[in-house]
């Protein structure tokens, strides 16, 4: 019984991972989410409050306890999306150009990346004015190096999406050593977090 119940869930998670929208890549590698409340107690080398972002039946993102609840700008939203997709790597100024104003004249969509990049941060820094957040306040969370963005690798995050691959990746390695129980828990706290659609 066991033994069904964690193929079945298998079964029922490779298409959930598989199709959603943004998983276009050639392999689905463990990414090392780890559980929300252990990243807020072990942050290291940043000031600034964790986020926390869900992308599985609607997108909403907190910093620490605090949910944003406003984006002032479709595209400053957009490119923290894309961004928190390829969390773990530079993106090329170039790239994020050609993703969110493909059709603009080279010198206009360079100007409207910088502004866009201004509004993320000040969204994503709301609040925290006059905090001592040890980092200069136009880099929050944000920054910008050689031509590229990134969101900053010392600010802690939980994914929702990147945890949901990793419980499935995590129960598949279960279940090939043969530990049916313990990948079919693997599995249903994979499917609890599958609140829908990638947004």
């Amino acid at each position: 019984e066991r033994r069904r119940s964690a193929g079945a869930a298998s079964s029922n998670l490779e298409t959930l991972v598989i199709g959603r929208t943004e998983v276009d890549r050639e392999d689905i590698r463990p990414l090392l989410a780890e559980p929300w409340e252990r990243r807020q107690t072990e942050e290291a080398g940043s000031k600034l409050p964790g986020l926390r972002v869900t992308f599985l039946g609607g997108f909403r993102v907190w910093r620490g306890n605090y949910r944003l609840w406003s984006w002032p700008s479709g595209k400053a939203k957009s490119l923290f999306k894309y961004l928190v997709a390829n969390r773990g790597r530079r993106v090329a100024k170039d790239q994020l150009i050609e993703v969110l104003w493909p059709e603009c004249e080279p010198g206009a969509a360079s100007a409207n990346l910088k502004a866009a990049a201004h509004l993320l941060r000040r969204t994503l820094g709301i609040g925290l004015d006059g905090v001592d957040t040890g980092i200069v306040s136009r880099c929050l969370y944000v920054v910008f190096a050689d031509g590229t963005y990134a969101i900053d690798p010392r600010v802690s995050m939980w994914v929702d999406a990147e945890e949901f691959e990793r419980l499935w990746v995590e129960g598949r390695r279960l279940e090939r050593g043969g530990k049916e129980a313990e990948a079919a828990r693997t599995y249903e706290v994979a499917e609890a977090l599958y609140q829908g659609d990638y947004m």
